[in-house]
């Protein structure tokens, strides 16, 4: 069984809306509809809900090298999103490494601002930087909780989200539910969907754990 064929009918219908598919039917037709998905944009073997990387004409600059870069701008102790951590050093988020940057609006690799769209008011959301840098990379049981950890909210206080796919350049507002950035892979890490995919010690894969830790 593949790990998507594993996921209950609100958790594809969420994948769906995502990639702006219908989200009605069946399970069986949600799944044609998000495998035919999965084939059109490449997403990567074994990875689940996680499209192929997207390249970026910028140079890639290491986790030490933006470690210390935002060490300078007054992030200390390399306390930061890995996730939004790679969207910078691949190019997907602009950042020249000024401190007074980290507080405006996040840019997108074409210049554009970022934004993400309330669900409660339809407001425009305009995330900042530092906002995506404070964000956790896993937010494991959070989207139960109301998103309480999320770092980007709207004005009106009714609606807060992950950013997830950051480090693909894909940017997708997400309860926290497929918001899972794993940082045991080397460098910065990669994002591989569902919270209960889990990295492998042994072998370096992911594999879908549930909620008892199933092996590899």
């Amino acid at each position: 069984m593949s790990n998507l064929e594993r996921r209950t009918i609100p958790e594809l219908k969420q994948l769906c809306r995502a990639r702006g598919l219908k989200v009605g039917g069946n399970k069986a037709q949600l799944l044609a509809r998000l495998s035919g998905t999965a084939e059109d944009a490449g997403l990567q073997a074994g990875e689940p809900g996680t499209k192929r990387a997207r390249t970026s004409t910028a140079g890639r600059m290491t986790l030490k090298t933006l470690t210390d870069r935002l060490e300078a701008a007054g992030v200390r102790g390399g306390k930061f999103s890995r996730c939004a951590g790679s969207a910078i050093a691949r190019g997907f988020l602009k950042w020249t490494g000024s401190a007074e940057e980290l507080d405006q609006p996040a840019l997108r690799d074409d210049g554009q601002p970022l934004v993400v769209t309330c669900e409660m008011c339809s407001a425009a959301v305009h995330p900042t930087l530092r906002q995506l840098l404070d964000q956790p990379d896993y937010a494991g049981l959070d989207y139960e909780d109301g998103q309480q950890n999320a770092t980007v909210s709207c004005k009106c206080g009714e609606w807060a989200t992950y950013i997830t796919g950051m480090c693909d350049g894909r940017f997708e507002p997400d309860s926290g539910k497929f918001h899972n950035h794993c940082t045991e892979c080397k460098g910065f890490g990669r994002c591989i969907g569902d919270y209960r995919e889990a990295h492998c010690g042994d072998c370096g894969k992911h594999y879908f754990a549930g909620l008892q830790g199933l092996p590899c």
